[in-house]
């Protein structure tokens, strides 16, 4: 349910999980998942606890919490919660894109874009890099790049949301409405 993006069902099937006796911090992460894609942002802040002692889970964690910090735009917390988690695991490119979606919140487009253009050199077909590099490209007018890395993703993954959105937004932008009407179709 989580990779097919339905919230619902996963936070469902992750609460029987538990209720089963399924206690460990990976089931409680991906609840939080579950719960973050619905945003339910204070609901991820309660029930993910930081209490693990295990870098990779803690990170893992770590990053549920900012993630939720970030929906509820407390950018302090987010940035905090991102750097540790990357200080924790630095081949999990997810914490640098959520550090660099804070900075793009806070208009610090810049060092947002030096997180992600590191992001890639760590893991050059990472979705939610690409989709922010995509945005990025969007921001500063450089439209053309922009829809290069949105198809990328769309290459990777055909179902991304983001990507798409950001595609038609750019081709509506260079005037191509036929080209973005597909996706909006999409």
């Amino acid at each position: 349910h989580l990779r097919f993006g339905n919230g619902p069902s996963a936070e469902k099937e992750f609460r029987a999980a538990i209720r089963r006796g399924a206690s460990d911090n990976e089931v409680t992460i991906l609840l939080g998942r579950a719960l973050l894609l619905q945003g339910k942002f204070k609901e991820v802040l309660r029930q993910v606890k930081d209490d693990s002692s295990d870098p990779k889970i803690r990170a893992q964690i770590l990053m549920a919490r900012a993630r939720a910090h970030l929906g509820l735009r407390d950018l302090e917390n987010a940035e905090k919660a991102f750097k540790e988690a990357d200080s924790l695991d630095h081949s999990d490119v997810r914490a640098k894109v959520g550090l660099a979606q804070a900075l793009v919140n806070r208009g610090k487009l810049k060092d947002a874009e030096a997180l992600v253009d590191e992001a890639l050199k760590t893991n050059a077909d990472s979705l939610e890099s690409l989709v922010l590099k995509g945005e990025l490209r969007r921001l500063h007018g450089e439209l053309e790049p922009a829809v290069t890395y949105f198809d990328k993703v769309l290459t990777l993954n055909g179902r991304n949301l983001p990507a798409r959105l950001g595609r038609a937004a750019s081709l509506i932008d260079l005037n191509r409405n036929d080209e973005a009407q597909a996706d909006l179709k999409a």
